[in-house]
């Protein structure tokens, strides 16, 4: 019991020290006012009780000097509550700049997650797309095992000198070669969108392919989009390593197609540049160029 009647006792205490303080504080914030009463009853008390003062100049001494003390006093005071004033604005000015940059902090996640939201939106595109056409070839993740699998096609295409058969074999490689070549393009485009909001540099590059192999470290620490580095990267490796070859695939199956048909079924500038780039790379050419350059259809591509 006794434990109990101290515990209230020091509660009693606190409560009772808790009303001086609040005395104490309302008699700081109003010390002028009380000031100013104590002046007051003073000059009256003196005033009233001094007989001595008699002339009118005394008497507006008096006042002047009563005057000039209350004015004092309240100056302190006009002082003090713009102090007051100034450390309140203070105070505001810190809360508002605190809340400006939590606004910013907040519109940089915003736009951060905006900006990865479009880039990711882009490869999203390309899967979409991948998924309407039918090949053999229909999501990201089967580009690389398909372009492996793929190689199987090269040498009937580059050894037969049949349109028919080099035909079929170039319609199921070319479906794959396109996936690749479309898939780094759509994935430079997010990669640049990202880089170019960032504001950070990285290897430029007109070729997709190259700006993936050049820029592959860079890519890797972009949040989400960072995921499919590695992929890009195989894919960029492969059709970089294989570009000769693939020159000399899409000549043979330019030539088998065109053969077939009896037609010029591509651009004469497309047909030139690719015997173009072989003649100066090593002048061997696939096995159906022989037949097609000897065919009046060569003719109809001025080759």
């Amino acid at each position: 019991m006794n434990c109990y009647r101290r515990v209230f006792e020091l509660s009693d205490i606190d409560k009772s020290n808790d009303k001086v303080r609040q005395k104490a504080t309302h008699f700081i914030q109003n010390w002028n006012w009380y000031l100013s009463g104590l002046l007051a009853v003073l000059a009256l008390f003196f005033y009233t009780f001094l007989p001595d003062i008699e002339s009118k100049a005394q008497h507006g001494d008096f006042v002047a000097g009563f005057a000039s003390a209350l004015a004092f006093i309240w100056l302190i005071a006009s002082f003090n509550q713009q102090k007051a004033e100034l450390g309140l604005q203070r105070n505001e000015l810190a809360m508002q700049r605190a809340a400006i940059e939590e606004q910013s902090k907040a519109m940089a996640v915003s736009a951060e997650y905006d900006l990865l939201s479009g880039c990711m939106l882009e490869i999203d595109n390309f899967q979409r797309e991948l998924e309407k056409t039918p090949n053999t070839v229909n999501s990201i993740n089967e580009i690389s095992i398909a372009l492996t699998d793929g190689v199987k096609y090269w040498k009937t295409i580059l050894e037969s000198t049949d349109p028919e058969v080099i035909s079929e074999a170039y319609m199921k490689w070319t479906p794959i070669e396109i996936s690749a070549h479309s898939f780094t393009k759509a994935y430079v485009s997010a990669c640049n969108r990202y880089f170019d909001f960032k504001q950070l540099d990285v290897t430029a590059s007109d070729d997709p392919i190259a700006y993936v192999i050049q820029n592959e470290s860079s890519i890797r620490k972009i949040p989400q989009i960072g995921n499919y580095a590695g992929m890009a990267y195989v894919i960029a490796n492969f059709l970089s390593t294989t570009e000769p070859g693939l020159k000399k695939i899409s000549l043979a199956g330019s030539c088998a197609l065109s053969l077939s048909s009896n037609n010029a079924m591509f651009e004469t500038e497309y047909i030139n540049g690719l015997i173009k780039y072989i003649k100066d790379r090593d002048g061997d050419f696939p096995k159906i160029y022989a037949k097609f350059r000897a065919s009046e259809v060569s003719e109809k591509y001025e080759v």
